[in-house]
């Protein structure tokens, strides 16, 4: 499961504490532009992208690497 310490991780865009204030304090220091630019790097066009881009990628391995593939019939209610 993620979580805010995945998101940041290493990167100097956030300030996680069991002290509230003392995060906020720090994020004060954060430099907007960093921020800005991590945040347009995880915008819904570029997740998009990279989805895409591994769906292209595993349309494009043998199946047979894979196993058979499991179906499933689905029912729709309504």
């Amino acid at each position: 499961m993620t979580g805010p310490l995945d998101v940041i991780a290493d990167h100097p865009v956030g300030a996680l504490d069991a002290d509230l204030r003392s995060a906020c304090i720090r994020a004060l220091g954060i430099s907007r532009q960093a921020c800005r630019a991590f945040a347009l790097e995880r915008s819904w066009e570029n997740s998009a992208r990279q989805f895409i881009g591994k769906s292209e990628r595993v349309a494009t391995e043998p199946l047979a690497a894979a196993g058979p593939p499991h179906r499933r019939q689905r029912r729709v209610h309504g």
